[in-house]
């Protein structure tokens, strides 16, 4: 029995989300968001990140997919 439960186990596994290094302050974002200024899913996403990063530190990938903002609009 005790084989089978540990042959069976498998670590649960967590996605981080994070920003690439040098993106830390507003002027580096600026080009950024006017590149997705045509893409308004990717900005939404951009701004969900943002808020989770200044309200929670580190983003979870499950929780930034979960995030009000992606929601479809009824």
């Amino acid at each position: 029995m005790y084989e089978e439960l540990k042959e069976s186990y498998k670590a649960k596994m967590e996605n981080y989300v994070s920003l690439r290094p040098g993106l830390e302050t507003d002027e580096a974002l600026a080009p950024l968001f006017d590149e997705l200024s045509r893409a308004p899913k990717q900005m939404e996403l951009l701004l969900a990140y943002l808020h989770l990063v200044k309200t929670q530190g580190a983003v979870l990938q499950s929780e930034l997919l979960k995030s009000p903002a992606l929601r479809p609009h009824s």
